[in-house]
């Protein structure tokens, strides 16, 4: 706690002497005015909100210091209680929290909401997936519209039902993590993992963002888990079945699926089942793509829109992270359009190969360089209904929990205090973490891309402590 309260001091002082001005500057000179209001507001609450939160951080040290019966008091309620009883106490205050957020903030779909709401209203009414404009498409992902179409013809509102499925994912996400690292954890490592995933501002505003982000990691998880099911005849159908549908919903599972399905090879799973699950994975999507080619002429597994990231994240003038300062192939076939990208990408980057290598630890770089993205999703459309201290609050509190995560999740490797007991464990591991840094490597960085790692983040963050914290 002594950590956190001087990291918070320190960063108050460096508000106050130099950040502060950059920041305005910073959000003076943004071309959207939307942004510059929005951000200007948090500028305008920081310093508040920076003492709101240092003040909260001493008072509750200072408690504990001095009365040393609350720690005795937390210790009896840990040890007379069932670990599963305490973590179904972390989930449904989790939900219980989140649900209030959602009905209290009550936030219209915003950005890339917008397009799959979009997409999934067009695909109720006309039995097609295609744009506004009527032409038939394949460049936002198809799984995440399909879904919210299906709920909206079961239930008639997508957007309630949506949202309540992003409570359900992030509860499976953090009862997936428990089980997927139970046995490289003590009892008391396992609950501290639970309630930094279940408390974390990232999952407790992650139900408003109708986003592939949340469904995308539930499937993740749940491949995970099956992964390590014991050999049986329904696992390949079970596996393949997680691993087709979170490709369908973002593209990049793709090649976590493929080094997925290498891994499990490396770790001496039955070559049979997992050759099987391959052909099961490529049945699955063998229909979208003939559908694709019907279309495009082009062999397109999901979607047409690799192009357009590729060349966002390595045209001559990309910084790394997510920009739109570039001129897209303008062109009626989606799939052409995107082979014309990548094809500009490439030819920039052998211009320059030295620049294309250095912009890959930028993309690292911005892909952590904050952890609020289900914050910015939640609060943008309604910032004027809150005071500028809250909000900015909001945003400190959220970088603050993601940045002690990584932090001391980055300490207990430096320690070597990880410690995965299965090689069919460190091999999943392995292989999600290789194929994540890979595709923010070759394509583009943002706070998005690296949110499949938050799991393995939160289990680094709990491997610091002592087994008996």
């Amino acid at each position: 706690m002594l950590i956190v309260i001087v990291t918070q001091l320190a960063l108050l002082i460096f508000w106050e002497a130099y950040a502060s001005e950059r920041f305005a500057t910073t959000v003076a000179g943004n071309p959207d005015p939307v942004d510059r209001l929005f951000y200007g507001r948090i500028g305008e609450g920081m310093a508040a909100a920076m003492l709101l939160l240092l003040a909260a951080s001493v008072i509750v040290s200072v408690v504990v210091l001095f009365r040393r019966n609350i720690p005795v008091s937390i210790r009896d309620v840990l040890n007379h209680r069932s670990e599963r009883q305490l973590i179904m106490i972390f989930l449904i205050l989790s939900a219980l929290l989140q649900l209030s957020f959602l009905f209290l903030l009550s936030p219209p779909p915003f950005s890339d909401s917008q397009y799959y709401v979009s997409h999934a209203e067009r695909l109720v009414e006309t039995g097609s997936y295609i744009t506004a404009d009527g032409a038939r498409t394949a460049f936002w992902p198809v799984g995440y519209p399909a879904f919210l179409a299906l709920l909206e013809v079961v239930t008639g509102n997508m957007i309630l039902v949506g949202r309540l499925f992003n409570i359900l994912f992030v509860l499976f996400i953090i009862a997936a993590t428990w089980r997927f690292f139970h046995d490289a954890l003590s009892r008391n490592q396992r609950l501290l993992l639970v309630a930094a995933m279940a408390f974390h501002p990232l999952i407790l505003f992650a139900a408003a963002p109708l986003m592939t982000d949340q469904c995308f990691l539930a499937l993740l998880m749940g491949a995970l888990l099956a992964a390590r099911m014991p050999d049986a005849w329904f696992k390949p159908l079970v596996l393949a079945a997680l691993l087709s549908a979170m490709v369908y919903v973002r593209p990049a599972g793709l090649l976590i699926a493929a080094l997925l399905l290498l891994v499990l090879l490396l770790a001496g799973l039955s070559k049979r089942q997992v050759v099987l699950t391959a052909i099961l994975v490529i049945c699955a999507l063998t229909p979208w793509t003939i559908r694709n080619y019907a279309v495009f002429h082009r062999l397109v597994p999901v979607a047409t829109n690799g192009g357009y990231n590729f060349l966002m994240g390595n045209h001559s003038g990309a910084g790394g992270g997510l920009n739109f300062d570039f001129s897209y192939p303008d062109t009626e076939n989606e799939a052409v359009a995107s082979r014309n990208a990548y094809r500009r990408a490439i030819e920039d980057m052998r211009r320059d190969p030295l620049q294309a290598l250095a912009r890959i630890p930028r993309k690292v770089a911005h892909s952590y360089r904050r952890g609020d993205a289900t914050i910015l999703w939640s609060v943008k459309r309604v910032h004027r209904s809150l005071p500028p201290w809250l909000l900015a609050a909001l945003f400190y509190a959220g970088n603050l929990a993601w940045y002690v995560m990584v932090g001391f999740g980055l300490l207990a490797l430096v320690l070597k205090r990880v410690r995965l007991r299965t090689r069919l464990q460190r091999y999943l591991v392995t292989g999600v973490v290789t194929a994540v840094f890979l595709m923010i490597a070759l394509y583009v960085g943002g706070e998005r891309y690296v949110f499949p790692l938050f799991p393995f983040h939160a289990y680094l963050f709990a491997r610091f402590f002592p087994a008996r914290a």
